[in-house]
């Protein structure tokens, strides 16, 4: 009961952060620049500016690809004009994610893998579940999701033969369906 106290409190501590994936690395950056740039061309929010934003930095360290962006924002409406527009940037190769803690981030991640990426997503913190039956459930921790996929095993995993092959990994076809691909999961 301690330990998710101290989820819940780690969590809330997280309410005014979020991060950009696929935002361009470049040499000697001004990154809340290069951020505010983002939210004003792309995301159309032309009343943030730099005094919205606490802090704004890369995570992680270099490895060929482009870090995320941490961005703390000073207030909750700010970080909350910039997250309901966020799907302005469909297509740009740019995406925005809460911050989730290291705990959420598994169980986010164990959600998607069992009830599909379309079906799971994020708000305030919490994961949100659209189950089969079209109901939604917020989840904090792995024993609660652990507790949905046991109530929905048999319709839990998300539709596997769309009949498209997608980018993932393709296998040779098995000799008792020659015509269908299979992927590896």
């Amino acid at each position: 009961m301690l330990t998710l106290g101290l989820e819940r409190h780690e969590a809330y501590l997280r309410r005014k952060l979020i991060l950009i994936h696929g935002v361009a690395e470049e040499k000697g950056e001004k990154l809340k620049d290069v951020v505010l740039k983002i939210f004003c061309n792309k995301l159309e929010c032309t009343d943030i500016s730099a005094n919205d934003l606490q802090a704004c930095h890369r995570l992680g360290i270099s490895q060929g690809k482009p870090r995320p962006v941490l961005v703390r924002f000073n207030s909750l409406s700010s970080r909350q004009s910039i997250w309901t527009s966020k799907t302005l940037l469909k297509g740009t190769g740019v995406t925005i994610s809460e911050f989730l803690t290291k705990a959420r981030h598994t169980v986010f991640m164990e959600a998607r893998k069992n009830f599909g990426v379309n079906s799971c997503w994020t708000s305030d913190g919490k994961i949100v579940i659209l189950l089969p039956d079209k109901t939604r459930r917020k989840v904090e921790v792995m024993s609660d999701l652990q507790a949905i996929i046991s109530q929905h095993s048999s319709t839990s995993k998300p539709q596997e033969d769309s009949g498209q092959i997608t980018s993932k990994e393709i296998t040779k076809p098995t000799t008792k369906s020659p015509r269908k691909l299979r992927r590896k999961i």
